[in-house]
C-alpha cells in the first residue's frame, strides 16, 4: 500500500480576501473557485492546496494560529520575497529567524492570523 496526501487546506473568514492575499503575497495561481461554497484552490507542485471559508462545506476550524505544514521557497526566491514581507508587516514576529540547525524561516501571518512557515531551502 502506498498512501498519498491529498489536499492540504487552511480556513478563512473571507474567501476574496484570502485569495487575493495569497496570490498576490505567495504568488501562487488559483485553479479552481466556487465563491458560493467559500472554497479556492491551488496546486502547489502537484499538492492540492485550499483556502475553505469556516461553515460553508470545508469545515469549522477555528481561525488564526499555527498550521501544520510548511511552505518552502527556494533561496532566490526566498531572499527577494522575505524582505518585502518584512517591510510589509506580514510576518509574525517582523523578523526573519535562522534556526539552530542553521535552517532560515519567515511565519507569514494570513489575513485571519493564520501562521504560515515559509522555510528557505538551501543554495
Amino acid at each position: 500500500m502506498k498512501i498519498h496526501l491529498s489536499l492540504l487546506k487552511i480556513p478563512v473568514s473571507n474567501i476574496e480576501t484570502s485569495l487575493k492575499f495569497y496570490e498576490e503575497h505567495l504568488q501562487i495561481n488559483n485553479i479552481f473557485y466556487v465563491q458560493e461554497y467559500g472554497w479556492a484552490q491551488f496546486d502547489l507542485d502537484g499538492i492540492p492546496f485550499a483556502l475553505y471559508q469556516i461553515n460553508k462545506g470545508g469545515g469549522s476550524r477555528t481561525l488564526g494560529g499555527s498550521i501544520d505544514f510548511h511552505f518552502a521557497l527556494d533561496a532566490d526566491t526566498f531572499d527577494k520575497v522575505a524582505p518585502q514581507w518584512l517591510s510589509n508587516h506580514l510576518l509574525k514576529e517582523n523578523m526573519i529567524h535562522t534556526g539552530n540547525d542553521g535552517t532560515t524561516f519567515v511565519e507569514l501571518l494570513d489575513p485571519d492570523q493564520n501562521e504560515l512557515k515559509i522555510m528557505r531551502i538551501k543554495k
